[in-house]
């Protein structure tokens, strides 16, 4: 007796690729192009304007998982102009009001360009 297992095929919100479905929106080389973008994008700013307090919180396990779920759900979408979402924006600064930065209302997913306007 022969078993066969039906692969779900879903096509990449990127790159309009078919792949597997992987429980992501995303093909692994649009999803490896997206974290090397946001690591470049972290070094600049980084180094141009955190101070301590924001740079530990950005870089917590808590702030990468739900940057992780609010690109995700947003399909990778920026909110303005609807490009490729890599980063994820607080729509109050942290360091205007330290309160709300896990709150879901707060975020906004952003593409780079977008993003930059908004600093």
């Amino acid at each position: 007796m022969c078993l066969v297992i039906a692969m779900l095929k879903k096509y990449c919100t990127k790159c309009g690729k078919l792949m597997i479905y992987n429980g992501r929106n995303l093909c692994d080389e649009c999803l490896s192009k997206v974290n090397e973008s946001r690591k470049d994008n972290d070094r600049i700013y980084n180094k141009k304007i955190r101070n301590k307090k924001s740079d530990k919180f950005y870089h917590s396990k808590e702030w990468k998982a739900l940057s992780k779920i609010v690109l995700a759900k947003a399909d990778y979408k920026c909110a303005l102009c609807g490009g490729l979402a890599v980063e994820v924006h607080h729509i109050k600064s942290v360091n205007t009001d330290w309160n709300e930065r896990f709150n879901l209302n707060n975020l906004m997913p952003l593409c780079t360009s977008c993003h930059n306007k908004q600093r």
